[in-house]
């Protein structure tokens, strides 16, 4: 195997960066209080995840955790599999630090039992994906897995509470809560068909709660936040184009199952307040865009028919596949989707800002969210339409591999 295929060994430079940033980022965690602790956060989880993706890409070589390349995809020689557990291991690293022994620990009183079992959960979660990796999971075990983490979440206060506090009112919440974990996950699994575009758009939608719950005076979760910022964000150097190593099932899945969780564990507006519970669907509006279009396209066309077909279904449908079709690049159209979500981070940042809007200025707001799936409609559909002149096929049935 050639070593080239391997992401670079880390130079004594770039070690020695990182340890200054890290000591760094302790110096302010220890002095510079609720700052201090967003700071190292993200600083301790960037460096971690810099750290640990080559040994992770090593790790893959060892145990034939590869991507074996065919005519379908977009990548010419094996690749790493394994950036899920990086990614995991430098967001728990980082979290439990901020939590344990940064001096700040008071600030996540009451929130220690959701974040344990959010943290149980996406490993539970982590360890699936690499099981499908190595293995092929049936779509079946797979939905069955994810069930399973999330009753473990609920069990600990995960779940999301604007219903009525009746019978049929926490039951329906149990069922929401369910069916936003698991779409959310599977959405930025089904996303991760572009080098880089994943990890980027997970990175974007941590930061944006980050901010959002910083500026709500939500320190907890916005540190838990900016964690999940930096783990993605340093995995980002060694996936984005030309990728060095990927996510894979285990790293997708676990970043679209703990952004599923932060978004309900934060608390985004009082249930009288109906337009701040839009701020989470805009946060994360690109992956819920991209598997809501690819849904109504694949049964509208016939391609599914079934929960197994739906979720074994390889096609070349995605947001990121249309815009490919028009003539993108593949780097340009990572930075485009990521921008889009920037985008949208601000437009839930104005929503949820509290005392200087209006409700009729927070529904502009939300039109102009509303406007931009449009425009990204049509875009799908130009590509959709270019796609079919080259006479391109679609996608085909079979086990769900990276695009």
């Amino acid at each position: 195997m050639a070593r080239s295929v391997i992401p670079p060994r880390t130079s004594g430079w770039f070690l020695l960066a990182t340890m200054v940033l890290m000591v760094g980022a302790c110096f302010c965690g220890t002095f510079c209080s609720v700052l201090g602790t967003v700071f190292v956060g993200f600083a301790l989880a960037a460096s971690a995840a810099l750290l640990l993706t080559p040994v992770a890409a090593r790790l893959s070589y060892r145990l034939g955790m590869l991507d074996i390349p065919d005519e379908r995809k977009g990548h010419d020689r094996p690749m790493p599999l394994l950036g899920g557990p990086a990614v995991l291991t430098a967001f728990a690293v980082a979290a439990v630090v901020c939590m344990e022994v940064l001096p700040d620990g008071y600030l996540w009183a009451g929130f220690k039992p959701q974040f344990v079992a959010t943290l149980a959960a996406a490993a539970f979660i982590t360890a699936l994906g690499v099981a499908d990796d190595k293995w092929g999971l049936k779509p079946g075990v797979r939905v069955i897995g994810q069930l399973a983490a999330v009753c473990l979440v609920v069990r600990y206060g995960v779940v999301m509470t604007f219903l009525p506090p009746t019978a049929a009112g926490l039951t329906g919440e149990v069922v929401l809560t369910a069916l936003w974990i698991v779409g959310i996950t599977n959405a930025l699994n089904f996303l991760d068909g572009l080098d880089g575009l994943a990890s980027g758009v997970a990175a974007v939608a941590a930061l944006s709660f980050g901010a959002i719950a910083a500026m709500t005076g939500q320190t907890a979760v916005a540190v838990l936040s900016f964690c999940l910022a930096g783990a993605a964000l340093g995995f980002f150097k060694y996936n984005f184009r030309p990728a060095s190593i990927y996510l894979g099932d285990s790293g997708a899945t676990f970043l679209g199952f703990t952004l599923a969780c932060i978004a309900i564990i934060g608390d985004w507006g009082a249930p009288e307040r109906a337009e701040d519970l839009f701020v989470p669907i805009i946060v994360l509006g690109v992956p819920i865009y991209d598997i809501i279009y690819i849904t109504i396209y694949r049964i509208r066309a016939g391609h599914v028919r079934t929960l197994n077909q739906w979720a074994a279904y390889v096609g070349r449908d995605h947001l990121h596949h249309r815009l490919q079709n028009l003539g993108m690049r593949p780097r340009h159209t990572c930075l485009f989707i990521c921008l889009g979500g920037v985008v949208l981070g601000l437009l839930a940042l104005i929503l949820k800002t509290k005392g200087e809007f209006s409700r009729y200025d927070k529904f502009l707001t939300i039109t102009v969210a509303v406007i931009m799936f449009a425009g990204a409609t049509i875009l799908m559909e130009l590509g959709k339409a270019r796609q079919k002149s080259n006479q391109r096929p679609d996608g085909l049935i079979g086990r769900r591999e990276k695009e």
